[in-house]
């Protein structure tokens, strides 16, 4: 990624080679970066690409265009405000063109701005959005902006501070986003039932969901089969473990972790507790994610029993571990790395992530089916997990 970054060292030719404090700096940038996760790098990588095709439109002749200040940012992050958004997913003939900035949807928002006379007001002729950026995007165009500005710094091709860069006047572009949120959703007549609620909507047909993807797992091949079983398995630990999709696909099967808790008198069997671990994830900063799950009362919402049926019709289709022996068991380096959600289909390294749009996808298709559009799909067990648990033990044996 930092590829692009340094493209800002194109007009500083003159420094021939990066003095040792400066490599190890960007070292360890580069390390950190490379170990991100994918999704990651899908959101950030094209507005990485979006801010140096804006320099290169809007400042041709600037032998120093690439370096941030205050002035080139507010022009950025204001067009970034007043633009329409971007339909899902990219529009796919302008990545293959490696067109990732419109300058002709720049120009037509600066034009009505160009000669303005001091105290005139623009109201009237302000731009017209109809599906603006939302404030989660703005703030990932910060962060994004925020990884050039770090790689410059580091670099010594910008001595400006980050509080000198980001003034107030970027604040209350934000606050501009913010507060039309609402006024955009009346003008187009949107839901009022906010995402926030939705996961308490989706708590009455958990069952439903359930069973459509139980029905599913009868599929016409294997690998279909064991794909729907990983979604169930995925719904049903989410939600008791509050876990977020993108963690869930990093995690091993050496992440597991089951012991069983003390019977007490009112218990009929000693609780199971299957504890996973996970080292990395989407947002774990340096920290272990713990996702926990226990033996439920009914058996299509057992997160268990789901691991079960999965891992069981996985390993009966691949056959990975048909020739392994108690040596091979003990020996950590044979299997520790063996992804937990792994594709059937022959060909894939098991010992790497799968992508998460296969989950949200299917999600998707069933909440469709049942009449129960919703958003933040890849974390819709983590959502309906918040809503649903109670104290663990009245979902326990």
């Amino acid at each position: 990624m930092t590829r692009f970054v340094l493209a800002s060292r194109k007009a500083l030719s003159a420094q021939s080679s990066l003095n040792l404090e400066t490599a190890l700096q960007q070292f360890v940038i580069d390390l950190r970066e490379d170990g991100e996760p994918e999704n990651t790098k899908k959101a950030y990588l094209p507005k990485l690409k979006e801010w140096f095709q804006y320099c290169d439109h809007v400042y041709p002749t600037d032998p120093y265009k690439y370096n941030m200040n205050f002035d080139k940012i507010y022009l950025f992050m204001f067009f970034q405000t007043f633009r329409q958004q971007k339909k899902r997913g990219g529009n796919r003939q302008q990545q293959q063109q490696d067109i990732y900035f419109d300058a002709e949807a720049y120009d037509n928002i600066m034009r009505p701005f160009a000669g303005l006379s001091p105290g005139q007001r623009l109201l009237e002729n302000a731009p017209h959005v109809e599906n603006p950026i939302s404030e989660s995007q703005f703030a990932t165009y910060k962060a994004a902006l925020r990884r050039i500005y770090n790689a410059q710094i580091n670099n010594n091709v910008n001595s400006l501070h980050w509080d000198h860069v980001w003034l107030p006047a970027l604040k209350e572009l934000q606050r501009l986003i913010k507060s039309r949120k609402v006024i955009i959703k009346r003008l187009q007549h949107q839901e009022k039932v906010t995402r926030e609620f939705s996961p308490y909507a989706m708590v009455g047909h958990y069952n439903d969901i359930e069973d459509m993807l139980w029905t599913d797992s009868n599929g016409r091949s294997w690998r279909q089969t064991v794909a729907n079983l990983r979604h169930r398995y995925c719904l049903l630990f989410l939600t008791s473990g509050i876990l977020r999709c993108e963690s869930l696909i990093q995690a091993d099967l050496s992440d597991h972790l089951s012991f069983y808790l003390p019977q007490r008198d009112q218990d009929i069997h000693p609780m199971l507790l299957l504890i996973m671990q996970i080292p990395e994830g989407k947002v774990n900063n340096g920290r272990t994610l713990f996702g926990r799950a226990t033996r439920h009362k009914l058996p299509q919402f057992c997160p268990v029993g789901a691991l079960a049926m999965y891992l069981q019709c996985r390993f009966h289709v691949t056959r990975e571990f048909n020739n392994f022996t108690i040596e091979d068991w003990c020996t950590n380096s044979r299997w520790f790395d063996i992804k937990l959600l792994v594709d059937v289909d022959g060909i894939s390294d098991r010992t790497q992530p799968m992508k998460s749009d296969g989950y949200s996808k299917h999600i998707k298709e069933t909440l469709l089916k049942l009449g129960l559009p919703t958003n933040n799909l890849c974390h819709l067990g983590r959502k309906l997990g918040t809503k649903t648990h109670g104290p663990m033990e009245s979902f326990c044996l």
